[in-house]
């Protein structure tokens, strides 16, 4: 059901007027609106390619004025922010699922500093936690 739903509200997001697609944006952080690309092609053409969608990722870049050659805002986010961005997440995720456990998180472990750095030999959050 919520595939079905992200599905739906992807494809709403597509065809809605510029302001109005640009304000759901808004309300979104990077992870989700890349989420929202996964989901279907229409979903990944309204969150990547649509007006709305470049300005979106355009502030998601601040300081930078234009784009060289073809690539979108989204592409430029991904090289310059994504890996910083997605380890901030990955230790927010780490902490949390460690307190639930009543540990807390320690950075002079390899394997908690492994997961937040993407390193896929120290596998999955649920391998380091338990």
């Amino acid at each position: 059901v919520i595939a079905w739903m992200l599905m739906e509200f992807s494809s709403l997001l597509h065809v809605l007027e510029h302001d109005v697609a640009a304000i759901v944006l808004g309300f979104l952080n990077p992870i989700s609106v890349t989420a929202l690309r996964g989901i279907c092609r229409r979903g990944n053409a309204a969150a990547t390619h649509t007006g709305c969608a470049q300005e979106y990722w355009r502030q998601q870049c601040p300081g930078v004025q234009g784009l060289v050659g073809g690539s979108s805002w989204f592409d430029f986010f991904v090289s310059q922010h994504g890996h910083e961005f997605m380890r901030q997440v990955r230790s927010r995720r780490l902490t949390q699922a460690l307190h639930e456990r009543g540990v807390k998180l320690r950075h002079d472990s390899w394997l908690c500093t492994g997961f937040i750095d993407g390193k896929p030999q120290v596998g999955s959050m649920s391998d380091v936690v338990d």
